[in-house]
C-alpha cells in the first residue's frame, strides 16, 4: 500500500490522475457509517473513515498504524478483539447489533451502542490478511428504544397495579370500554354483587346485566360516555337478578361514574366506583320508622316526656302537660325547670347536678311540680343526660303524677301504725310476712317472749324453734308460700322465763289484692301449751279406751267367727235337705211346692251371701295384707277372667291401657275393681252391651285441687302435698241420681229391689272401706239412664 495511504489513511486524488483504489477509498472515507481496515494478527488500523474515528473520538495521526488495543485503549475493546481474533483464524465473517461498548474520555465512562460485520479479507493464496470493519453507532436509537420502552413498562406496570389496586378494592369496582361499555375488568366485590353464576368479562352492560337497562344505568352510562362528565347517585335502589331466576332483589348502592379518557380528551371507557349501602339504608330506615313509632308513642303517651338543654330551659315538651298539668306546651317551652319544681326540692336536684353531667347517667326522683291552677302536685321522675346522643342531645326527663299514689301511701302508713297499736293490745303473737314469707314485723309480744332485739325479724324465729319441730314447720311455710293456701301448724317454742318449750299454734292468711294475687301475709302465733296439755291427757285416756275397744273388737270378731259357722250350718242343711226333697219327691211336687222350694232355695242363698259380704267387711281392717307394687294392668287382666262368663253374657266391652304401677294390698285392690266392674256389668241396660272405660291420671298436688274442685266438688280439699293417681270408671249403664252420690256407699245401701238387681248392699260400703284402708278417696257421679263414673284416688308411695 502507497504511503499516502499509510500516513493520510486513505489515497488522496489530485483530480488529474484517477487512480480508481484511490476513489474506493475516497467513497469510503465518505461514508455516513464507520469503516475501518485491520491488517494483520495485531489488528493494525490501516484504514478508518471519519465516522470510525468520530465514534473512537480520536484523530487519523493518534490510531493510523497502531494496533487497536494501542490506539483504541480509552474504549472497552477486549469483547471486540476476541471477536476480531475469531473471524481472522477461522475466516468466518461476524455480524452484530445494538453491541454495548465502554468508552471512556475526560475521566467520563459512558455506555454506547453499535451494529458491525467483521468481515475477512483474503490475499490471492486466499489467506486472511486483514479483516474489514463496518459498522453504525445506534446508541442513539437504542437509547431512546430504551427509554420508549421503559415508558411503555412504565405505563404497563402503572395500568398492572391500578387495576390490582381495582381488583383488591374493599368497594365495587369495574372498568367499561368503549361506547357498548363492555366490562374489561370486574373485582370480585362487583361479580358478588351481581352474582358469581354471571361471567361478565368481555361482555356488555346489556349483555352482562340486562336488567339495569330497565331502570335507566344504561342511558347514564351513554350520557358519562358521551359527555366525559362524570355522574354520581347515593343510596340508589338498584333491582338486581343475582339468581338468575328472575327475582330481583332489592341492593342500594352510592356509586360514581367516571369517564376515562384518551391522550387527546375522549372517552374511551367508564370507571365504575360503587360501595353497597344496604344495610346502611336498611338500618336508617328502621331507626326512622322506629323514631316515628317513639315519636308517635311519645305524642299519644300518658306519662309527660320533656327534653332540657344545659342550661335547663325546656326544648320539648309531649302532649300530656295540657291534661296531667294543665299548661299548653307553649307556655313550658323556652322556660327553665325551676319555675315549676318547689323550693323544697331545688337544693338537692343542684346537689346533684355534677352526676347528671355524665352522658348516660340517670337519676329518679319523686317531687313536687306546680300544676296551672297553683296547686302543688306529687311527680316521679327519670332524669337522663343524653346530650351526646347527636339526634337528641338533650336532658331526657319523663314524670307522671304520683300524687294519688302519694295520697294512698300516706294513708296507708296511718293505717299501718293504727293496725300496730292494735296490734300490740292483743295477747297473741301478730307478725306480717312478705310474699317470698320473710317475715318483716313482729308485735311487742314477740319481743316479750322472745326478749330479741326490736327489728329482729326476718328468720329470726327458727332460732327458738324445737329441733324436733323445724323441719314440718318450714316445710308448711314453704308450702303455703308455693301454693297460697292458709298456713296452721303446731310447734313449740323456747320458754327464756321458765324454761323449756311451749306449744304455739300458728296461723298465717294470705292478703291479697283486687286481681287475686297475694301481697303479703298475715299471722298470729297463739299459745296453746294449756290446750296441748290438756289434749295429750285427753288422748291418754282415748288410748285406753281404744285399746278396750280393740279387745271387745276382737271378742267380737271371734263371736262373728263362730256366729258365722252356726248360722252356715244351718243354712248349709237346709239348701241339702231341701235339695233331697226335690229329688226324692220330683214330679210328685205340685207347681206350688215346687216354688216355695225354689223360694226357700234363693232365700238360703242370699242369706249366705249376706253372712260372707258382713264378715269381709267386719273383718277387712283385721286382714293381714302385706304391701307391694301392684301393676293394675295386670290387676284388670284377672278380673276380666274372673267375669269371662258375664262378659260374654253381655256382649260388654272393656277398655283400658297404660294404668299405673301403684303401692298397695294386691288382694284388697283386686276385690276394689272386681266390685266396681262387676257393678258396672250389674247395673247394665237391657237393650245396650255395656261398654266400660277405666283411665288413670297423675294429680301432683295442685292439680289435685283443681281436678276435685271440677269433677269432685263432693269431697273436702286434701290440705298436704301429698301426689295421686286417680282411676277412673266410666260406664253407660242405667246410672243414678247425683243426689244418691254419697248414699250408695253406705252399708246395705240399695237403690234397686233385689228382683231387679242382686245384691247385698255391701259391695260399695267395702270398696269404701279398701280405698280408706290405702289412705285413698273414692267417690262418684252420674246421671239416671246415662252411666256413672266412678273415681279411685290412690296416693302415691308407701302408706
Amino acid at each position: 500500500m502507497s504511503k499516502e495511504l499509510l500516513t493520510s489513511g486513505y489515497p488522496v486524488s489530485n483530480g488529474t490522475n484517477k487512480d480508481p483504489l484511490q476513489e474506493y477509498y475516497y467513497l469510503i472515507s465518505q461514508a455516513p457509517f464507520e469503516i475501518a481496515i485491520l491488517r494483520g494478527r495485531d489488528f493494525v488500523i490501516e484504514m478508518a473513515n471519519d465516522a470510525a474515528l468520530a465514534v473512537w473520538n480520536r484523530s487519523r495521526e493518534e490510531v493510523i498504524g497502531l494496533p487497536i488495543l494501542t490506539a483504541l485503549a480509552h474504549i472497552n475493546i477486549h469483547v471486540f478483539y476476541d471477536i476480531l481474533t475469531e473471524v481472522y483464524i477461522t475466516g468466518n465473517p461476524f455480524t452484530a447489533s445494538e453491541m454495548p461498548f465502554t468508552i471512556t474520555q475526560n475521566n467520563h465512562t459512558e455506555t454506547q451502542y453499535v451494529s458491525f460485520s467483521y468481515t475477512p479479507m483474503r490475499d490471492l493464496n486466499g489467506n486472511v490478511f486483514a479483516i474489514l470493519c463496518s459498522g453504525s453507532n445506534v446508541t442513539e436509537l437504542v437509547t431512546e428504544r430504551q427509554k420508549r420502552e421503559a415508558k411503555e413498562q412504565q405505563i404497563r406496570q402503572e395500568r398492572q397495579d391500578f387495576y390490582k389496586l381495582l381488583m383488591q378494592s374493599p368497594g365495587i369496582m369495574g372498568v367499561l370500554k368503549g361506547p357498548e361499555h363492555r366490562f374489561e375488568l370486574a373485582n370480585t366485590l362487583l361479580q358478588q354483587v351481581v352474582g358469581f353464576n354471571r361471567d361478565v368479562l368481555g361482555k356488555t352492560i346489556r349483555e352482562a346485566v340486562p336488567e339495569l337497562e330497565a331502570q335507566g344505568f344504561v342511558q347514564l352510562l351513554d350520557q358519562v360516555y358521551q359527555t366525559g362528565k362524570p355522574v354520581v347517585g347515593e343510596e340508589q335502589l338498584v333491582q338486581l337478578d343475582k339468581q338468575g331466576n328472575g327475582e330481583l332483589e332489592d341492593r342500594f348502592f352510592n356509586f360514581v361514574y367516571q369517564p376515562i379518557k384518551d391522550e387527546e380528551g375522549l372517552s374511551e371507557g367508564i370507571l365504575v366506583h360503587a360501595v353497597d349501602v344496604t344495610e346502611q339504608v336498611r338500618t336508617r330506615k328502621v331507626i326512622e320508622e322506629s323514631e316515628q313509632r317513639f315519636r308517635t308513642l311519645i305524642e299519644n303517651a300518658k306519662d309527660i316526656i320533656t327534653l332540657n338543654d344545659a342550661r335547663g330551659y325546656y326544648t320539648y315538651v309531649s302532649p300530656a302537660i295540657k291534661s296531667v298539668m294543665g299548661y299548653t306546651e307553649e307556655e313550658l317551652l323556652g322556660k327553665p325547670w325551676f319555675h315549676f319544681i318547689h323550693p323544697d326540692h331545688i337544693p338537692t336536684l343542684i346537689a346533684d347536678n355534677h352526676l347528671l353531667r355524665q352522658p348516660g347517667y340517670s337519676l329518679t326522683y319523686q317531687l313536687r311540680f306546680q300544676h296551672k291552677d297553683t296547686t302543688w302536685h306529687w311527680v316521679e321522675t327519670q332524669i337522663t343526660n343524653m346530650t351526646h346522643i347527636p339526634y337528641i342531645g338533650a336532658y331526657v326527663c319523663n314524670f307522671q303524677d304520683i300524687t294519688l299514689q302519694k295520697n294512698t301511701q300516706e294513708f296507708l302508713e296511718q293505717s299501718e301504725e293504727r293496725l300496730r297499736q292494735l296490734a300490740n293490745l292483743v295477747p297473741q303473737i301478730i307478725w306480717t310476712a312478705a310474699t317470698d314469707g320473710t317475715v318483716d314485723y313482729f308485735n311487742d309480744r314477740w319481743y316479750e317472749f322472745t326478749g330479741f332485739e326490736p327489728d329482729s325479724t326476718g328468720t329470726s324465729w327458727i332460732n327458738i324453734l324445737h329441733p324436733d319441730d323445724v323441719e314440718h314447720c318450714l316445710a308448711a311455710w314453704k308450702y303455703s308460700i308455693r301454693t297460697g293456701h292458709s298456713y296452721q301448724v303446731e310447734y313449740r317454742f323456747k320458754d327464756r322465763i321458765q324454761g323449756g318449750y311451749r306449744w304455739f299454734l300458728g296461723k298465717a292468711l294470705p292478703i291479697r289484692d283486687t286481681e287475686g294475687n297475694i301481697i303479703r301475709w298475715f299471722g298470729s302465733c297463739t299459745d296453746i301449751d294449756d290446750q296441748k296439755q290438756w289434749t295429750e291427757e285427753l288422748e291418754r285416756l282415748v288410748q285406753l279406751r281404744t285399746e278396750e275397744l280393740q279387745r271387745s273388737n276382737d271378742d267380737l270378731q271371734q263371736f262373728a267367727h263362730v256366729t258365722s259357722h252356726d248360722l252356715k250350718e244351718p243354712l248349709r242343711k237346709i239348701r241339702v235337705f231341701n235339695s233331697l226333697l226335690i229329688k226324692e219327691l220330683g214330679d210328685n211336687l205340685s207347681d206350688q211346692a215346687k216354688l216355695y222350694l225354689q223360694k226357700m232355695t234363693s232365700a238360703s242363698e242370699r242369706m249366705d251371701s249376706m253372712i260372707t259380704g258382713v264378715l269381709n267387711y267386719s273383718g277387712l281392717n283385721q286382714s293381714e295384707h302385706t304391701q307391694s307394687e301392684i301393676d293394675l294392668n295386670q290387676t284388670l287382666k284377672a278380673i276380666e277372667n274372673d267375669l269371662e262368663v258375664v262378659i260374654s253374657q253381655k256382649n260388654a266391652v272393656i277398655h283400658y291401657s297404660n294404668l299405673p304401677v301403684v303401692q298397695g294390698y294386691g288382694v284388697l285392690l283386686h276385690q276394689l275393681f272386681y266390685n266396681l266392674l262387676n257393678n258396672a256389668l250389674k247395673f247394665s241396660r237391657e237393650d245396650t252391651p255395656p261398654n266400660i272405660v277405666i283411665r288413670s291420671q297423675y294429680l301432683s298436688p295442685d292439680k289435685m285441687v283443681s281436678f276435685l274442685r271440677s269433677e269432685c266438688t263432693d269431697i273436702v280439699v286434701p290440705d298436704s302435698d301429698q301426689e295421686y293417681y286417680v282411676i277412673e270408671i266410666e260406664d253407660n249403664g242405667i246410672g243414678f241420681d247425683p243426689s244418691e252420690a254419697k248414699q250408695i256407699f253406705r252399708t246395705f245401701a240399695r237403690l234397686h229391689s233385689r228382683d231387679q238387681y242382686e245384691g247385698t248392699g255391701l259391695g260399695l260400703a267395702l270398696c269404701k272401706k279398701i280405698v280408706e284402708r290405702h289412705n285413698g278417696l273414692i267417690t262418684a257421679n252420674g246421671k239416671s239412664g246415662l252411666g256413672s263414673v266412678f273415681y279411685v284416688f290412690l296416693p302415691i308411695g308407701a302408706h
